[in-house]
């Protein structure tokens, strides 16, 4: 069984990275391609997109986070479907970890650390990813 201490490390843990992802979403600027965004990260541009012309998973999930930040909500639809949920998700991440921290409680919802948080990610990056091909195709 886990301490106080140990849940406090998770907390800080998850609180950092949170923190990271939103800070470094409001310094980067909106590539106008909808993706791209990543490259000003030193991040290689997807092998997927250049392989295929389709777009990977995860195509336009940083510009999506990056206008968001700028409270730019229908742009960020534009870049990733499930970007703006993501973006605000990842907030709510933040909150909860300094909750956590304070309390010495875990940072992550039981059903987020087990194989069925995995399966419902799974399928969440899945649907995005098939909503956000079909509007690839249907322009």
């Amino acid at each position: 069984m886990k301490s106080a201490r140990d849940y406090r490390v998770e907390a800080a843990a998850v609180l950092l990275i949170s923190a990271a992802v939103l800070i470094l979403a409001r310094i980067m600027q909106p590539s106008p391609a909808g993706f791209g965004t990543h490259e000003q990260l030193f991040v290689i541009p997807c092998a997927f997109r250049w392989l295929t012309g389709l777009p990977c998973p995860a195509c336009g999930l940083t510009t999506a986070f990056a206008l968001m930040s700028r409270g730019e909500v229908f742009a960020a639809f534009g870049a990733h479907v499930l970007g703006p949920a993501l973006y605000l998700s990842t907030w709510g991440m933040a909150l909860t970890a300094v909750t956590a921290l304070a309390r010495g409680r875990p940072a992550l919802p039981q059903w987020l650390r087990g194989s069925d948080g995995a399966r419902v990610m799974m399928v969440l990056i899945g649907t995005g990813w098939v909503a956000n091909l079909a509007i690839h195709l249907l322009h």
